[in-house]
């Protein structure tokens, strides 16, 4: 999951092999991999070459059926619920690739370009398929209601819309 969320972001190194990644501990007691702004590139990899303790397990993998370490794991389960999809839209990291993400679309096809476009170009960035009307529709007032979010709370109408794009991300 975190490889796939990296690749679309266009943000993961694809070097094999170096020293791992280590991980940090939040005040919060969760165990997370550093801020992208504090790893060099080089250091971006692949979830594999991720530091792994058995005692301090990374928080993320834990809602996408992370294996126990501290036992043997003969089989591992596989779940869907919703606090998987919350994990995903409210941690840092989330946050940090959606803001890539809709960086990405708009280098792509231009700041200036439609709501539409940008939507269509982030679905084939993200899930690699073509949107359906009725999902560019619900886009769109999305972005309408966030960038109104932003404007009101004094951003500016750039800042409005690059905050939007991130969060429809």
């Amino acid at each position: 999951m975190r490889d796939a969320v990296f690749t679309i972001s266009d943000k993961i190194e694809c070097s094999m092999g170096g020293p791992p990644l280590p991980l940090e501990c939040t005040p919060d007691s969760l165990q997370t991999v550093g801020r992208q702004e504090d790893v060099p590139s080089s250091h971006r990899c692949h979830s594999i070459y991720l530091m792994a303790w058995r005692n301090y397990p990374l928080t993320f993998l834990e809602m996408f059926d992370f294996p126990i370490m501290a036992i043997n794991c003969t089989r591992q389960s596989h779940s869907a619920m919703p606090l998987q999809s919350l994990q995903l839209l409210n941690s840092r990291s989330g946050m940090e690739q959606s803001t890539y993400l809709a960086a990405q679309v708009n280098r792509q096809i231009g700041k200036m370009s439609t709501d539409s476009k940008k939507i269509e170009q982030a679905y084939l960035l993200a899930p690699a398929h073509p949107t359906i009307i009725n999902v560019v529709k619900f886009c769109k007032r999305q972005l309408q209601e966030q960038r109104q979010l932003y404007l009101n709370t004094q951003f500016s109408a750039e800042k409005a819309s690059q905050q939007a794009m991130a969060s429809l991300c």
